[in-house]
């Protein structure tokens, strides 16, 4: 069994590695992932996680520098995870993934975005944007930008070879075009 503690931000939590710490011992076999935008995340605050019994640290990036801060609304946070991303394996912390939504405009960060995950030692999993939480379809992949969309997923299957840090499966991949433009 999977559990996956997600939110709003699961860091809010300051039980967070108890909650970790009481599903591992009412269950038997569970895989424990999360995911955070990371900018209440510390080492200290990994290791403890870690040490709870977390799986998975996924961190949600779908742009590189600035453009990711002000997504997401948290100056200095493209920084910050710069800086503790690479010193997380220090604490033990393994496996860390980005989580990265591919949509109309972050086409052209999405190569980097790979290239960084593999200098920080870390993978990539995509998943494709939809308006189905919130019914804002500003974020699909426009018509006019299919070409581009096929040639973003090209590179990051090109990618995936060299660097063996992308975890979504080359079906995916190639389904990803297909979405945006039947739904």
């Amino acid at each position: 069994m999977m559990v996956s503690l997600t939110g709003g931000e699961p860091l809010l939590r300051k039980d967070l590695p108890n909650v970790i710490r009481n599903l591992r011992g009412h269950f038997g076999f569970l895989y424990v992932g999360m995911v955070t935008h990371g900018q209440l995340l510390t080492l200290e605050k990994a290791k403890a996680l870690w040490d709870a019994g977390l799986d998975q640290l996924s961190i949600s990036m779908n742009y590189l520098g600035p453009r990711h801060d002000e997504e997401r609304g948290l100056p200095g946070l493209f920084d910050h995870l710069s800086k503790l991303i690479p010193r997380l394996r220090e604490v033990g912390v393994d496996n860390v993934v980005l989580n990265t939504v591919i949509k109309d405009d972050n086409l052209d960060h999405i190569p980097n975005i790979i290239r960084q995950a593999h200098a920080w030692g870390i993978r990539v999993s995509f998943s494709s944007y939809t308006s189905f939480k919130n019914g804002n379809e500003a974020h699909m992949v426009r018509a006019e930008r299919m070409e581009k969309l096929r040639a973003t997923v090209e590179e990051i299957k090109a990618l995936k070879r060299r660097y063996r840090n992308v975890v979504s499966s080359r079906y995916y991949l190639g389904m990803v075009p297909k979405y945006f433009e039947q739904g």
